[in-house]
C-alpha cells in the first residue's frame, strides 16, 4: 500500500520536472500551453497599449474637454461655478458597496435569528424526546421490579 503512494509521488514529481524543463527551454514559444502566460497577439497588443497609451489630442473646443467620452463609467457633476467636473468614479462604487454591506448585515442578522430559532426548536424537541424516553425507561424498570417481586413471591414449581 505504501509503495503505491511512493511510486505515485515519484511519477508526479518526474512529470512536473519534465513539464517545467520543457516550458523553460523555449519561453518565447506562444503556441505552448501553460499557466500564467498571455498567448497570441491579442494579449501582446493589449499589454503594449497599457504600457504606451496614445498621446492626448489637443482641442480648442472647451465643451469637448468638459464632456467625458461615452465609454467612461461616470458622469459629470455640475458645480456651482457653471463648469462641470468629472465625478470620482469610486464614489458610486463605494456607495453601492456600502448599500450591499448594509443589506448583507440585515440578511445575516435575519439568517442568524432564523438559525437560532431553528436550533432552539430542535433542542426543545430533543429535550422532550429525552424526557419521554426517561419516563418510559422508569416505567419499564418499575414493571421489571414488580415482575421480579412477583416471581420471588411465587417461584415456579418444577414437579
Amino acid at each position: 500500500m505504501g509503495g503505491g503512494f511512493l511510486w505515485f509521488f515519484i511519477g508526479a514529481g518526474a512529470a512536473t520536472m519534465y513539464s517545467n524543463a520543457k516550458r523553460n527551454r523555449n519561453p518565447e514559444n506562444d503556441s505552448e500551453w501553460g499557466w500564467g502566460r498571455c498567448h497570441g497577439h491579442f494579449g501582446r497588443d493589449r499589454a503594449a497599449q497599457a504600457l504606451n497609451p496614445p498621446p492626448p489630442t489637443t482641442s480648442s473646443n472647451v465643451s469637448e474637454l468638459q464632456t467625458p467620452p461615452a465609454s467612461l463609467p461616470f458622469a459629470p457633476i455640475p458645480s456651482g461655478s457653471g463648469t462641470s467636473a468629472i465625478a470620482d468614479p469610486w464614489t458610486a462604487e463605494k456607495e453601492r458597496v456600502r448599500d450591499i454591506g448594509k443589506q448583507v448585515g440585515v440578511n445575516v442578522m435575519e439568517f442568524s435569528e432564523s438559525t437560532l430559532d431553528t436550533l432552539l426548536s430542535s433542542i426543545e424537541s430533543v429535550k422532550a424526546r429525552v424526557v419521554q424516553q426517561r419516563l418510559e425507561r422508569e416505567k419499564q424498570e418499575a414493571e421489571r421490579k414488580r415482575a421480579m417481586e412477583e416471581w420471588k413471591m411465587n417461584p415456579p414449581k418444577y414437579v
